[in-house]
Parts: structure tokens; C-alpha cells; sequence
């Protein structure tokens, strides 16, 4: 018979391995039993913190919001330590308040939530530095002012202790904590541990276990639990940095929309694509309206543009170099439209070659009418100009004319309707060139 079971073992409680076998006689009789017992403990232990670190790396590297991921990692710890409590505590401001938590009581965290010390007019206790003095034995591993030499505080700045009863009586002049406050021992947690959570070298929060029984805990499992620390630490930092990410892109996605610039980035290996709601309004579509990939898109290009268009992407990903282009492209239901889409590189592989590309569009149709009116105005212009000149010529010899013949030559007459059709035309410049926008800034002599 081989046995796997928890019992007590050497005076504490243990992972066991027992066996059993019969011992017979000559005549094949059970005269009594062959048996040995091992202590796996050590075994159970490793297997254990093994599935729990993996299960917590899991859950670190889970998309979802920062307070949800690190419930499920406490709920983890307790389950699979056997803690009574367990919490997570993160800096706020001065202070560390409980962030998340499970298994206390509300009376507890309404008294152990804070660990400023305060002076007895409620002010705020500094150190000569300016820095804010944390109460107990959170506050003094939170601080970093750890001693690694006594017993039950760790290299890694941990505190821990099976008999928490034994911190009551440290004499008063060598008890390193500020105000000991000992509220584990009051709430009748026998055993617990405090492991600092860091970034780097900065202590950013504090992970904290509770048992009410003795001997819940080994240099091991608190080692371990530091590791456990370390990797919430690095995971927080990457959420911190994830969440202002997401809020810094959802105002620069706010601010375009305001000027109605669409976003697109561009997996350049695949074809897939990502176009944001401008940029589907943009161009008539309802938000997903067409696929989101590079085949589709090009369809959507004028067909005089799109070789320039490509070039343009091709030499962008070949020099890293950012592009802006101007090009035409098909509404859903109407005319072309001119549009202005710029771009960068932003992401490549081991082999440094672009493999996704983000930028903008924007919509540059009105400018580009503009500018074609302009072009037209400019054109006319000079053509107002060369023709006011000429006019210049025929009023000028018409009059000389007139004052070279008689009166009551029938030649007057003539003349005087040249002239009469020499002032319809001089009106129609001084037309041509206002269109134009020059006939205020230029003085021009109209006859």
C-alpha cells in the first residue's frame, strides 16, 4: 500500500509518503507489516510554488485592468498557500493603502489601511530629509530600512515570523519598527510575511500574508514569494505604462477627431491594416464598412496616383524616413476626393526590416479646390494684364485718330464705336483681374 497524505511530522505538519507491504510466514501467514515513512515535504513544496508561479506569470501577462489581474493573483496566493489573508499594498501619493485584499476583516482595514505616522495634532511625521515616516513593520520594509542580519528578515528586504507573539517582547530601545503597532497579533494572526514589491530599486508596494496558526511559513517560501514580488512589480510598471499609453492615444484619437484626421496603421507582412472611424467617415463609409487590409485600400486609390503612392511607401520603408503625399481616393457614393495621408515606419524585425507602419489622413479636398481657383486667378491675371495692355494701344491710337480727321468725317463715327467697345472690354479686365484678387493689390490703368 503507498500512501500520499498531509500529518504531523517531526512536530509540525507535513507532506508524507507512506508504504506498506505484509510480512508472512513459512505457511504464508500476515504476521505483521513491512513499513516506511518519507518525509516529501520539500518535494510538495517545489511542485506547489512551481504550478502557483507559473499560474501567477499567467495571469501577469493577461490583458485586462490592473485591479482585476491582481485579485486574481491574491486569490491565487491564498489558495494556494493556505494564508487566511493575503493583500497588496500600493503607493499612493505619501502613503501605502491596501490596493487590493482578501481575507481581512473591514475593521482591520480600517485601522492598518494608512501607515503615515501622525503627530498628536494629526500632522504629518517626517524624517530630517523631508521624508514621510511609515508606522510598524509594513512601514519599515516598505522604507527599504530592512537589517538583514537578524533573524527572520531576508536579504531581499522581506519580514517574516511563525510567532508573531515574540515581536512584543523586542525591548523598546532595540526594536527597529516606529510606532509598533502589532494590530497582526491582536487580530490573532500568528504567522505572516511582508514582502517589498519593487521597480528596480524602488519600493512601490508591499505583499503581505497571514496565518493564524504558527509555522506557516519557511525561508523558502518567503525567497519564493520575493520572486512572485519581483514579477508583480515588473508586470505593474507595464500596466502603469500600458494604461497611460491607451489614455495618451485615446486624447490624440479625441484631438483628431476634432479636426477630422483619421488614424490607419499597417502590419506590412500580413496586409492587415487598421483604419479608424474618421477614417471611414472620411470617405463615406460606415465604421468596418470595407476590409481593413492593403488589397482593399488600394482598390480605393485613383489609378493615376497609385504607382506615385506606392513609391512613396516603398522608399518610406526602405529609409526608415517618414512620408506625407497627396492623392485621390474613391467615396463611397460620389466623386474622387483629394486627400493627404502622411506616415512613418514604426516597428521592425531582427533582420531591420519595417514591418508595421502607423499615420494619418485627412481630407484636403476644399484646399486643393483653393488652390486650383488660385492657379485659374493667377492665370487670368496675366491674361487681364497682356489684354489691358493691348486695350491700352487701341484707346490711345483711337483718340490720336479722331483729333487727325474733320468733325463731320464719317470716319468720326467709326471711331467713337471702337471707343464705346474699347470701354466694354477695359470693364470686363477690371473684372478678370478682381476674380483674380490682384486688381486691389496692383494698380492697374484701365482706359
Amino acid at each position: 500500500v503507498e500512501v500520499f497524505c498531509r500529518a504531523l511530522h517531526n512536530n509540525k505538519g507535513a507532506w508524507i509518503f507512506a508504504k506498506a507491504a505484509p510480512l508472512h510466514d513459512q505457511d504464508g501467514n500476515i504476521i505483521g507489516a513491512i513499513e516506511s515513512v518519507r518525509d516529501i515535504s520539500d518535494r510538495i513544496l517545489s511542485d506547489t510554488y512551481g504550478a502557483l508561479g507559473r499560474e501567477v506569470l499567467h495571469l501577469l501577462n493577461e490583458p485586462g485592468e490592473l485591479r482585476g489581474v491582481l485579485e486574481r493573483i491574491l486569490a491565487a496566493l491564498k489558495s494556494r498557500t493556505g494564508c487566511d489573508a493575503v493583500g497588496i499594498r500600493l503607493q499612493q501619493g505619501e502613503d501605502y493603502p491596501y490596493f487590493v485584499q482578501e481575507g481581512f476583516s473591514a475593521d482591520f482595514l480600517l485601522k492598518e489601511n494608512s501607515l503615515v505616522a501622525r503627530t498628536v495634532d494629526g500632522g504629518i511625521c517626517r524624517d530630517e530629509n523631508g521624508k514621510v515616516r511609515l508606522e510598524c513593520l509594513c512601514g519599515l520594509v516598505l522604507s527599504g530600512l530592512t537589517d538583514p542580519t537578524p533573524p527572520h528578515f531576508t536579504p531581499g528586504g522581506s519580514f517574516w515570523t511563525n510567532d508573531a507573539q515574540l515581536l512584543v517582547d523586542i525591548p523598546a530601545d532595540a526594536d527597529p519598527r516606529l510606532t509598533p503597532l502589532n494590530r497582526c497579533m491582536r487580530y490573532d494572526y500568528a504567522s505572516f510575511a511582508l514582502i517589498p514589491i519593487r521597480n528596480k530599486e524602488r519600493i512601490i508596494g508591499l505583499l503581505q500574508l497571514n496565518e493564524r496558526r504558527k509555522d506557516g511559513f519557511t525561508l523558502q517560501m518567503v525567497e519564493f514569494l520575493e520572486g512572485i514580488a519581483t514579477h508583480i512589480g515588473e508586470a505593474l510598471m507595464r500596466k502603469h505604462a500600458e494604461e497611460a499609453l491607451r489614455e495618451s492615444e485615446a486624447r490624440y484619437a479625441e484631438t483628431l477627431s476634432v479636426v477630422d484626421t483619421g488614424l490607419w496603421e499597417w502590419h506590412i507582412p500580413s496586409g492587415q491594416a487598421v483604419f479608424s472611424r474618421i477614417y471611414y467617415e472620411i470617405l463615406g463609409y460606415e465604421d468596418g464598412e470595407f476590409p481593413a487590409t492593403y488589397d482593399a485600400w488600394r482598390l480605393l486609390v485613383h489609378p493615376d496616383d497609385i504607382e506615385r503612392v506606392e513609391e512613396a511607401l516603398r522608399s518610406c520603408i526602405g529609409s526608415g524616413e517618414g512620408f506625407t503625399i497627396d492623392l485621390r481616393m474613391k467615396m463611397k457614393q460620389g466623386p474622387w476626393i483629394w486627400v493627404c495621408t502622411n506616415g512613418k515606419a514604426i516597428e521592425k524585425d531582427q533582420k531591420n526590416n519595417a514591418i508595421r507602419m502607423i499615420g494619418t489622413l485627412s481630407d484636403i479636398t476644399e484646399r486643393k479646390q483653393a488652390q486650383k481657383m488660385e492657379a485659374i486667378g493667377t492665370l487670368a491675371g496675366g491674361i487681364a494684364h497682356d489684354f489691358n495692355n493691348i486695350l491700352g494701344a487701341i484707346i490711345g491710337y483711337t483718340e490720336i485718330a479722331s483729333d487727325c480727321i474733320p468733325p463731320e468725317s464719317e470716319a468720326i463715327d467709326h471711331l467713337n464705336k471702337v471707343q464705346v467697345a474699347s470701354q466694354r472690354a477695359a470693364t470686363l479686365v477690371k473684372q478678370i483681374l478682381a476674380f483674380s484678387r490682384q486688381a486691389a493689390n496692383e494698380p492697374v490703368n484701365l482706359y
